[in-house]
């Protein structure tokens, strides 16, 4: 599980644009159980929304996955972690 300070990532999705309080939620229940490899991930975002392509999984990164998705950091985070658990799935999606 990653490490974060709730209060700085609240004021970040609301910078963002996110201002439903279900969506923050379900963000934070994510983040919750979020495999802790990804947490330079997280820190780099927090820091100046460096989006980190080191973190790898079968090829698969951030960038990948935002663009592939046309998704947000926060949603291609959720993707990444399932790709941790799931590398047949990682592949398959670098390969589209």
């Amino acid at each position: 599980m990653i490490v974060f300070n709730e209060a700085t990532i609240k004021k970040i999705l609301l910078n963002e644009g996110y201002s439903d309080e279900g969506e923050i939620d379900m963000i934070f229940n994510e983040l919750n159980i979020i495999d802790a490899s990804l947490q330079i991930v997280l820190d780099a975002y927090l820091a100046d929304r460096t989006i980190l392509d080191k973190f790898k999984v079968e090829g698969l990164t951030m960038h990948i996955i935002m663009t592939k998705f046309k998704c947000d950091f926060w949603k291609a985070l959720g993707f990444m972690n399932t790709s941790i658990s799931n590398h047949h799935l990682a592949k398959e999606l670098y390969d589209m």
